[in-house]
């Protein structure tokens, strides 16, 4: 199973986990809502919804952060080079961050074919629900269209600059009368209001100013681009049954929340309650009633009984400071549950161990032979020598490498060395060494293989520190923090005192701070071969008040 299909295979597992947490939260939070308006409840399940189409990508981390670990990074700032310093390639870990982002799941077996197979029927629905999602677009363009070749309704001009000022619209939306077409409104910056023509010729006062009413007020409340917001969020995850519940909850608590703000328009809640019941009678005879799946209407929902249920039952209801502090408690609970069950995320990992890398050299035998227990390194030898390293120091380390009898295999091990070697050189200053290595396959068999390896080391310029710098530190004098770290002005550029300094500072700071990180950076003077450590501290007041 390659990459591509462990990260897909990843996100729908913790998919089907995580959206059906955030689901049943959601279903939680809204019986405390269950005394709140419908505006409410509406931003809760919008909410739900967002943050289930979200949380599963976070899944999907782990491998962000292999790909961005694996080569470090580079800034160019007021004309000096600054490195983020991670490690053995010139990099220093900046080890808070590392320690709270590094993600912890544990890796899952899992079959490789089957893990290709999810990937591929996966790449079907999303062009399956892309295409449909496309469709219903051009249904929408094409009711556009239609408007465009009749003339804007005259006879509701009153009543339709009326209501538009009583909600508040600039520019009232151009209202047409088109046959087959449910009473509904489209579009986001100029939306447009589509009424039966039919209905129109025959609908009472009562019935054409309920209808308006309730269309402006997806207007108003902005439904058309919410929808459109949430049906593209959706877009991966809309497998999973519980996100069409959610969004069938959206949709009811937008239409209920319209409800209302018509009702407050109309003389009293009653009158509008039996106006929409008239409609929806009306409405009813006719079969070839259009509602683009993007568009808003009077009857997004089939539910007419609990609409007007709940516009004639209100006598229970919180008022609007109540449902706001209610609300604000029940989102709190939900983004809280949705963050920690994102935490909990699981990686899964072909169940097949996959070779790692090898030279050239020794390709040929692990197309033979892919499983090796272990790889060793015989004999490690260099090109030529650095002369201020003592000869007999550089020795030392090839034997270290020597000594090494299971190189790490999920990476390949020639990199490993790599790494090694060019940290070996940067503990001396040279922190732009460059090392090129050419590997021998020395024996293979059943319990591993055995390289020889020469390496062709590029020390460059060795470099000394010319001073630290601390920038916005709190609670700790600069002195001090300067105390933490094993190297002074003058010194050897020696990234492991460095490492150790930024280890001592990760122990010193949590005692008495919180929240707090701090980001490195180098500025590296060639002119003089020095090097200035610029660290910026971020963090909170001090736990303990002052």
């Amino acid at each position: 199973m390659n990459a591509i299909s462990e990260n897909i295979v990843t996100f729908l597992f913790n998919a089907m986990i995580q959206i059906t947490v955030v689901a049943c939260i959601a279903l939680l939070c809204s019986v405390a809502q269950r005394r709140v308006a419908a505006k409410h409840r509406y931003t809760l399940w919008v909410a739900a919804l967002l943050l289930g189409s979200v949380i599963p990508l976070w899944s999907l981390r782990a491998s962000l952060f292999r790909i961005v670990g694996g080569h470090g990074a580079q800034s160019m700032r007021d004309g000096h080079q600054f490195r983020a310093i991670a490690g053995g390639d010139g990099n220093i870990d900046p080890s808070v961050w590392m320690r709270l982002s590094t993600p912890r799941e544990e890796p899952i077996p899992f079959p490789p074919m089957l893990g290709v197979a999810i990937a591929g029927c996966y790449a079907l629905f999303l062009t399956y629900r892309s295409a449909r999602l496309w469709a219903a677009w051009r249904r929408t363009r094409k009711l556009y269209r239609l408007a465009a070749g009749v003339p804007p309704l005259r006879a509701l001009r009153s009543l339709i600059d009326r209501h538009a000022k009583d909600f508040g619209l600039r520019l009232p939306p151009q209202t047409y009368a088109l046959d087959g077409v449910g009473p509904l409104t489209l579009g986001a910056k100029r939306p447009i209001l589509l009424l039966p023509k039919t209905f129109v010729e025959t609908a009472s006062a009562d019935e054409l100013d309920a209808t308006i009413c309730h269309e402006f007020a997806h207007v108003a409340r902005k439904d058309f681009a919410v929808n459109l917001l949430c049906e593209f969020a959706t877009l991966p995850v809309y497998f999973h049954p519980l996100v069409w519940w959610m969004k069938s909850q959206v949709r009811h608590a937008r239409e209920l929340a319209c409800d209302d703000l018509a009702a407050e328009r109309s003389s009293t809640p009653a009158r509008y309650a039996s106006a929409l019941v008239h409609v929806a009678q009306s409405l009813l005879g006719n079969p070839a009633t259009i509602q683009p799946e993007l568009a808003q209407g009077l009857f997004d929902t089939e539910n007419i009984e609990s609409r007007v249920s709940s516009l004639l039952d209100r006598k229970n209801l919180f008022g609007n400071t109540a449902g706001r502090a209610i609300t604000l408690a029940t989102l709190c609970c939900l983004v809280g549950v949705t963050l920690m069950t994102s935490a909990l995320s699981l990686q899964l990992a072909s169940s097949q161990p996959i070779a790692a890398a090898a030279p050239v050299a020794a390709q040929s035998t692990h197309a033979e032979n892919p499983a090796r227990p272990r790889v060793r390194v015989s004999t490690m030898s260099f090109v030529e020598s650095t002369p201020s390293i003592d000869e007999a120091e550089i020795q030392s380390f090839a034997k270290q490498i020597e000594g090494m009898k299971t190189l790490n295999q999920s990476m390949d091990w020639a990199e490993e060395v790599q790494e090694r070697t060019r940290n070996f050189w940067q503990e001396h200053g040279y922190f732009k060494v460059k090392v090129e290595d050419a590997s021998t396959l020395v024996s293979d068999s059943p319990n591993g293989q055995v390289f020889s390896v020469l390496a062709a080391v590029t020390p460059g310029t060795q470099y000394r520190l010319k001073k630290l710098v601390f920038d916005e530190a709190k609670g700790i004098t600069t002195q001090e923090l300067a105390t933490m770290f094993p190297i002074s002005p003058g010194d050897i550029f020696d990234v492991q005192k460095i490492r150790t300094g930024f280890e001592n500072l990760r122990r010193a700071y949590p005692a008495s701070y919180k929240d707090w990180l701090f980001a490195p950076y180098t500025e590296i003077n060639d002119s003089d071969h020095t090097i200035v450590l610029r660290m910026r501290l971020h963090g909170d007041e001090e736990l303990s008040g002052k």
